[in-house]
């Protein structure tokens, strides 16, 4: 999995306000996986002493003021020849459909940005780019938010090499341009060529095209971006992705729904210590001819990956994993996140090939991985050779389950990654499955139906069955209570104390202080339950010495 390339209308958010809206995510994911969205929706249209215009492309008049309602501009052609500036806004009448690209002039700034959205009432205003590059271009302009708007960009798709965008960033000349809100928009049918042009290399334009891409020159790139409360639904491309060439900071990417995508869910590149919470991808990596994961990042640094839902990954031919650590990635965290019924597995290690990486410190805790499977003989937590390996990576208190019948192997490591694995709880199907895993270390760790080909046995290994209240049945992090442990489980402080820990679980159960935790994502008491265990199949003996 790697990428080659090079490259509210209140007011937007500034420096300290998008510190103020990651700190809000943070509160509110600290009180509850569930908990509302935290950013502040924009609700006022205009600014004082600043400019509204109107466009409705039924009835509007280019020659007209476009100052009103009753004298809208009539064509995106007029809206794009107007230069906007900061406080200025553009409405599109709701239930109007606009043909062709929306390419403004202009540039706000993050305090006083200039702002794009709807007016009337109805539904949203659709803007249709008919097979163009991209139906909403933002190009070496900043400060400007979209919301509120219906975009699509449907073409034929089967000549190689064709690219298309619903909502397009661009950067070559700005350094780092600041101030982009893309929320509360509908963007479907944006058709891209899965296939490189003739003599391009497949990764480096089959990560191009897609519902919402960030793109910019190698010394250009983004400093405040928020993506937040879109709807993605058949794209055939990327989801969401953004790649400056120099890092990009304050970048929150959260509460978007996904489905129906032909390559990557949410991918950040170069990123510098973004927030990506509370996503949902679900069926992605349908018509991909390079490797896809639902959410993840490359060459990144201090990301954080929370309360995500990545779910019917397709293995088309290759990857189709819900979460991936990739090459560069320093420092990630991936916590309480849920993951099923993914054909590429739960998570993937892959470095760039060459010579061992630096030690990289990422993170993945609090996490449950539901019926993954993993064809072709990888596995759930898979580390596959043709990627370089990574080096002191933490995986604890995480409860994968599967009872997929083709699965054989939950853990597979064949690039020298070297991973503490430590108090998670491991379920295989009935028939049993295999860790092969040579140069990481186990340790409290619970197995059941799981045989080991390890470097040494895992010290504190509990083999039997974890007692979850009524697991397979999570949807959505919301409904994932049945991984939560019975009264008398055996992982219920049977794990190791680990220090700086995150303070809390998948369910926002606080951890216990200078005590032993629970072995897997749920840290809370026994929940009594009439119904009696059920007794394993299996117990194949898990990492434990014999």
């Amino acid at each position: 999995m790697r990428s080659s390339r090079d490259h509210s209308l209140s007011g937007a958010l500034g420096a300290s306000a998008m510190l103020g809206v990651v700190l809000t995510i943070l509160s509110a994911a600290t009180l509850s996986p569930s908990a509302g969205s935290a950013i502040p929706s924009s609700t006022t249209t205009g600014h004082a002493n600043h400019r509204v215009y109107y466009v409705n492309c039924a009835h509007g008049n280019d020659a007209a003021s476009g100052t009103s309602a009753g004298h809208a501009w009539r064509t995106l052609a007029k809206v794009d020849s107007v230069t906007f500036v900061s406080g200025d806004s553009v409405l599109f009448k709701r239930s109007v459909r606009c043909n062709g690209v929306f390419q403004p002039l202009g540039s706000g700034t993050q305090q006083l940005p200039i702002a794009a959205s709807a007016y009337g009432k109805g539904s949203p205003p659709l803007l249709a780019g008919n097979g163009a590059r991209a139906t909403v271009v933002l190009d070496d302009v900043q400060g400007w938010i979209v919301r509120d708007l219906a975009i699509t960009n449907a073409g034929p798709s089967n000549e190689p090499g064709v690219l298309r965008s619903g909502i397009e960033v661009e950067n070559d000349r700005l350094g780092a341009a600041q101030g982009f809100t893309i929320e509360d928009n509908y963007i479907s049918h944006v058709d891209t060529s899965p296939d490189a042009a003739p003599g391009e290399s497949i990764e480096n334009e089959t990560k191009a095209g897609g519902g919402i891409e960030f793109t910019s020159t190698a010394t250009n790139g983004f400093d405040g971006v928020l993506i937040a409360h879109n709807r993605l639904t058949a794209v055939t491309r990327e989801g969401i992705f953004i790649d400056g060439g120099i890092p990009t900071k304050g970048l929150v990417i959260a509460w978007n729904t996904l489905r129906n995508i032909g390559g990557d869910g949410i991918v950040a590149v170069h990123s510098a210590g973004a927030m990506i919470a509370h996503n949902a991808v679900s069926w992605f990596n349908l018509v991909g001819t390079s490797s896809n994961a639902g959410i993840w990042a490359y060459d990144s640094n201090g990301d954080v990956f929370q309360f995500n839902s990545v779910s019917h990954g397709e293995n088309s031919p290759l990857d189709g994993m819900a979460y991936d650590i990739d090459g560069g990635d320093q420092d990630l965290v991936f916590q309480y996140n849920l993951s099923y019924d993914n054909s590429g597995g739960f998570l993937m290690l892959c470095n760039d090939p060459g010579p061992p990486a630096p030690p990289n410190g990422s993170v993945v805790r609090y996490n449950i991985s539901q019926d993954d499977s993993a064809v072709g003989g990888r596995g759930v937590i898979d580390a596959p050779p043709v990627c370089g390996g990574e080096q002191d990576v933490s995986i604890y208190n995480n409860t994968i389950y599967t009872q997929a019948p083709q699965l054989t192997t939950m853990e597979e490591n064949s690039n020298g990654s070297v991973v503490d694995f430590t108090n998670n709880i491991i379920v295989g199907p009935d028939a049993g499955a295999t860790i092969s895993d040579q140069p990481s270390t186990w340790q409290h760790n619970l197995y059941l139906n799981v045989s080991c080909v390890v470097r040494g046995p895992d010290p504190g290994a509990i083999v039997g069955n974890p007692a979850f209240v009524n697991p397979g049945a999570a949807t959505s992090t919301r409904t994932a209570g049945g991984y939560k442990l019975r009264t008398g489980s055996p992982a219920i402080r049977a794990g190791s104390v680990i220090v700086d820990n995150g303070g809390r679980d998948f369910f926002g159960n606080p951890l216990p202080v200078n005590a032993r935790p629970n072995i897997g994502a749920y840290q809370g008491p026994g929940v009594s339950e009439k119904v009696p265990i059920a007794t394993e199949q299996v117990a194949a003996p898990g990492c434990a010495a014999p």
